[in-house]
Formats: C-alpha cells, sequence, structure tokens
C-alpha cells in the first residue's frame, strides 16, 4: 500500500508544554484522506483490546488510523 495519508499540519511543531498534549492535531487524519475510517477492528479481528487512550490522551475512534484520532 503506497497512499499519501494527507495529515491536518505535518511537520515541525511548537508544542513545548506535555499538558497541552491533548489539543496536538498535526498529525491527525485529514477529512479527506484516503486512510480515514479505513482501520481494522483489532479486537474483532485479532482479539486485541484497543486502549483506553490515544497518543493524545483521548479515547479512540474506532475504524481509524495511527496513533491519532
Amino acid at each position: 500500500l503506497n497512499v499519501k495519508p494527507i495529515f491536518k499540519r505535518p511537520g515541525k511543531t511548537v508544542l513545548t508544554d506535555p499538558t497541552l498534549l491533548h489539543e496536538y492535531d498535526a498529525y491527525y487524519l485529514a477529512e479527506d484522506s484516503p486512510l480515514r475510517y479505513k482501520g481494522l477492528d483489532l479486537k474483532k479481528e485479532f482479539g486485541i483490546r484497543m486502549p483506553d487512550q490515544n497518543f493524545n490522551g483521548c479515547m479512540p475512534a474506532t475504524y481509524t488510523m495511527g496513533a491519532c484520532k
């Protein structure tokens, strides 16, 4: 699979305060990303339980890809 993921704002960040990590969305998939909602149901397919939170400390969305929603 060779697809451009289309992130919201990839590149360098100015985030230096870890308490603001929940607001960091540069690497969220953009609404028009071809990968949006193309993830697997890991519990159903492999018996892997989804984590309680994603990279940003939020509840992970179902069928999304990556560490951020």
